[in-house]
């Protein structure tokens, strides 16, 4: 599954904070409208036990009265990835949700009328997200051919770095490492005076990332709320600030908690954090 393209611009010094819901999947869940009113002028639909998560994407269908201006194409419907027809909605209770963002003030609902449709929100349980920010595009890997310790200088290549020699590999043997170290396989962050195994894999272009084994560059944070199916990823004033003036490349990944862990990309692009 390809990440979802979301490019950033921050700035130093201040937090950021962006909610990821990772792709639905089929199949659609139906649930039929009981009414809709619009006491502060969005539309505030009731459908009993409806289900939905809060910020989840939801479509109306089927409304009748003038409110059926707000009811979806049910051609765009057909591909439950299209984006166009769908509304986050905010849930108000368990048989209450709000469209912010659909003016109904002046429609008039026939009750007991339409559907709202959502997909089935993935199932974050178990599940792990991870946030890598690169000053390069892909990444920039090595993998360590003679063991030893780093020196205290950063390498922005293969070589000799400290009694380590890092080595690039071609993409086929880059694949056929992944495959020999199976599930143990991790792509590490370089840090100075520091020892490396022999086929240790390092990223040196990782500057940012929330993964507290990639200190000292954990400085961003995730969490997950498993109820919502919500990814949060934060920027903190720290991060910002270790960011300041640069223009680097982030992604953010699901981890499965299967045997053989599945990673799926959620969300990426670039990330530009300009000075105070």
């Amino acid at each position: 599954m390809a990440a979802k393209a979301k490019n950033l611009t921050l700035t130093e010094g201040h937090s950021y904070i962006m909610d990821i819901w990772p792709e639905e999947q089929p199949p659609i869940i139906r649930k039929p409208i009981i009414s809709v009113t619009s006491t502060n002028g969005c539309a505030q639909i009731e459908a009993t036990a409806h289900g939905v998560k809060d910020g989840a994407r939801v479509a109306v269908t089927n409304l009748k009265g003038t409110m059926s201006q707000i009811n979806a194409d049910m051609d765009a419907l057909k591909n439950y990835k299209n984006t166009s027809e769908y509304h986050p909605a905010t849930v108000l209770s368990a048989d209450l949700i709000e469209l912010n963002d659909t003016n109904v003030a002046d429609l008039v609902h026939t009750p007991n009328t339409g559907f709202i449709q959502y997909n089935t929100p993935t199932d974050l349980t178990g599940h792990t997200q991870r946030c890598r920010v690169r000053d390069k595009q892909g990444g920039n890997l090595v993998v360590c051919s003679v063991p030893g310790t780093t020196g205290s200088v950063k390498p922005t290549k293969a070589g000799q770095d400290g009694s380590v020699t890092w080595v690039k590999l071609s993409a086929a043997e880059l694949t056929a490492l992944r495959i020999t170290k199976g599930a143990s396989y991790t792509e590490l962050v370089w840090v100075g005076s520091t020892a490396y195994s022999a086929d240790d894999i390092v990223d040196l272009s990782v500057i940012a990332s929330s993964d507290a084994a990639d200190a000292p560059y954990d400085v961003l944070v995730i969490d997950t709320d498993v109820s919502s199916s919500r990814v949060r990823l934060t920027f903190p004033p720290v991060a910002t600030t270790l960011l300041s003036g640069k223009t680097a490349y982030y992604d953010v990944e699901d981890v499965s908690d299967d045997t053989t862990p599945v990673v799926s990309a959620l969300v990426a692009g670039s990330v530009t954090v300009e000075k105070e």
